[in-house]
């Protein structure tokens, strides 16, 4: 064997880690951690291999064993499954979301765009912060402006519409809970305007503008009613203001089924949302007007209700937070995105219904995901790094949004309070797509060659 030369300060015993593993885990191969702050100088044999960042794999144990006077430690060289990314999630009722197929929100899944970054402000009847499948949500204090209530962020929604608009817009996705959000990493600001199926012009227009107040990036409202020219007028203020501030604003159209334009809908700047059966034909409730820009699923959608469970419900007001999760989405791929760059994309990647081109049905046509993104394509992130569960294991989706083939290692470490107990390692390779892995319970660790994301990144598995 050729001589291996090494020069290391000193071999630290504590940190000297050996980890057993079966043979169905382990493929025979060990994997010995140098000091990559000290100089060296190493020669491969046939039974040594450098892997880079220090790393070098052994093809057997008595191999590993034979350099272990030079390691910091060593570890088995264990297997990992690769598996697709599903098309579906491991929520229970997710197959009951028959438009999530419509709406196409698998090519938003599948590139590892979730909302991240972006804040939705939900105006309606409030939020209820402890449903099991909104417990990820980072769900900012917000703002109660129910007849100039005391307590202006009490946000408990008493009602359950607003709960319902926000777990379409961002229930867990992967989470083994209930249903599935269209972007579940977005931040929700719940704006409480009403405690009933009811509620007053002057709730609305403060909660409007408060949520124009607060810079978020989309808002959604999923009511309406018709408003005197005055009244109108005093809202078109408010949202000139939140088209020049680059909001984007999406509301309800309507169910009353009339010619009748409502508002907030009917304003200019608007993107007025109508609802769609399962076969995506015009539910016969949704009006037929100008303020109708897009349409989406509305009739019979599951969603969250405020005792922790889902329900089935219709309405535009389901359509509506559909296309504010879209908006979501974008805003995080092109954070500059204007509200006007914004209808024009919808009304570029819609799917035409109805009659050709524009009606008053519906609207530009069907909102289309997989269009969207194929749009936007140039502007996606090249890594994304996502977390789930199937069958209550973790798993860690890398979505390689470029053509490029991924070159890193990932390390995962398992901890006994603060102490290092074990950690296993395996060379990952990442084409275009997603590749999934399955990892130990442990915290996952990744070292990538390529400079796409911090060279090293540590990921919390839950």
């Amino acid at each position: 064997m050729k001589k291996i030369m090494v020069f290391l300060l000193c071999f630290c015993m504590s940190l000297f880690l050996f980890v057993p593993a079966s043979a169905e885990e382990n493929t025979g191969r060990y994997i010995v951690k140098t000091d990559t702050a000290k100089p060296m100088l190493l020669s491969e044999t046939e039974e040594l291999h450098y892997l880079g960042n220090g790393l070098y794999v052994a093809d057997s144990l008595d191999a590993a064993m034979s350099f272990s006077d030079y390691a910091l430690y060593m570890f088995p060289d264990h297997e990992m499954e690769l598996f697709d990314y599903p098309e579906t999630t491991s929520d229970p009722s997710f197959s009951n979301q028959w438009y999530m197929d419509m709406l196409k929100t698998s090519a938003s899944r599948n590139h590892g765009i979730n909302g991240e970054g972006v804040t939705v402000a939900v105006v309606d009847s409030g939020v209820d912060s402890d449903h099991p499948d909104l417990a990820h949500v980072n769900i900012l204090p917000g703002y109660n402006v129910i007849d100039g209530a005391a307590d202006t962020t009490d946000t408990e929604d008493l009602y359950g519409h607003g709960t319902s608009v926000t777990g379409i817009i961002a229930a867990g996705i992967d989470n083994e809970t209930a249903t599935c959000g269209i972007a579940d990493g977005v931040s929700i600001l719940p704006i409480k305007i009403t405690n009933s199926s009811g509620l007053s012009y002057s709730a609305f227009y403060a909660g409007l503008q408060k949520a124009v107040e607060s810079d978020c990036d989309v808002i959604n409202m999923s009511f309406g009613g018709a408003l005197s020219t005055y009244a109108m007028a005093e809202i078109n203020v408010v949202m000139k203001q939140a088209e020049e501030k680059g909001m984007i604003v999406v509301a309800a159209v309507g169910n009353s089924g009339s010619t009748s334009v409502l508002y907030p809908a009917g304003a200019e700047t608007v993107v007025g949302v109508g609802a769609l059966n399962s076969d995506g034909t015009l539910w016969s409730k949704s009006q037929r007007n100008s303020s109708v820009f897009v349409t989406a699923p509305g009739q019979n959608v599951e969603v969250l209700n405020k005792t922790g469970g889902v329900k089935i419900g219709s309405g535009t007001s389901y359509a509506s937070p559909m296309v504010a999760a879209v908006a979501a989405l974008v805003k995080q791929i092109k954070p500059d995105c204007t509200p006007e760059e914004f209808r024009s994309l919808l009304q570029k990647t819609a799917v035409d219904a109805g009659e050709e081109g524009y009606d008053t049905s519906y609207g530009h046509g069907t909102v289309n995901i997989e269009n969207i993104i194929s749009e936007l394509e140039e502007s996606l992130p090249p890594l994304v790094i996502k977390q789930g569960k199937l069958n209550g294991a973790p798993q860690i989706y890398l979505h390689n949004n470029t053509e490029k083939t991924l070159i890193g290692t990932g390390y995962f470490a398992t901890y006994e309070g603060t102490r290092l107990s074990s950690v296993l390692s395996e060379p990952l390779q990442a084409g275009k797509g997603t590749t999934t892995l399955k990892p130990q319970n442990a915290d996952f660790v990744l070292l990538w060659d390529e400079a796409l994301r911090p060279m090293t990144e540590k990921i919390t598995l839950k």
